[in-house]
């Protein structure tokens, strides 16, 4: 999502074969993220032997990427498949809210970062303080207000970790 000379870019809905890369987690991140846990499911099942902590902790990672990975897709369609659901009567204020969570992610990158939060509830973003209410839907080609493009602050945890990412991406592109 750009927003050039006023008139915003927006290049947010899958529709080519090259935007797929970026948008999906690597076939591997099960594995990786179960690895990462491993030692602290291991350690609470060595406490508390008669409790399934493998088995939720394990269940919990799975559920949690599917979660994720569901509601990514889905926050990617174009927003051409949305718009019955965005006019709604009754439910319109609910799906641009749900449509433009994540939109409002990629038109200001340090808000909106829980993609799929807690069960769907952006609880993550409320408590490190990065959640923004969709103001906008930034339609391609229409011109754009740069409150829009406005960014929150975040707690140092979160700048931090923001700077890190920022740092880690340029890395992996220099290297292609």
């Amino acid at each position: 999502m750009k927003r050039v000379s006023g008139i915003v870019e927006n290049y947010y809905p899958i529709l080519e074969e090259k935007q797929y890369e970026a948008s999906f987690f690597p076939w591997y991140s099960l594995l990786v993220f179960s690895g990462i846990a491993t030692p602290t499911f291991v350690f609470f099942q060595w406490v508390f032997p008669t409790l399934p902590i493998l088995l939720g902790g394990y269940s919990g990672i799975a559920l949690s990427m599917l979660l994720y990975e569901t509601l990514h897709a889905l926050e990617h369609v174009d927003v051409e498949r949305w718009r019955p659901l965005l006019e709604h009567q009754r439910f319109g204020s609910f799906w641009k809210l749900l449509y433009g969570f994540h939109l409002k992610h990629h038109a200001s990158i340090g808000s909106n970062e829980s993609i799929s939060g807690f069960f769907g509830f952006p609880l993550p973003d409320i408590l490190f303080r990065t959640y923004m209410n969709p103001e906008s839907l930034y339609s391609h080609g229409k011109h754009g207000n740069p409150k829009d493009f406005a960014a929150p602050r975040p707690l140092f945890f979160i700048c931090w970790l923001d700077n890190l990412a920022e740092i880690l991406v340029k890395r992996s592109r220099e290297k292609k």
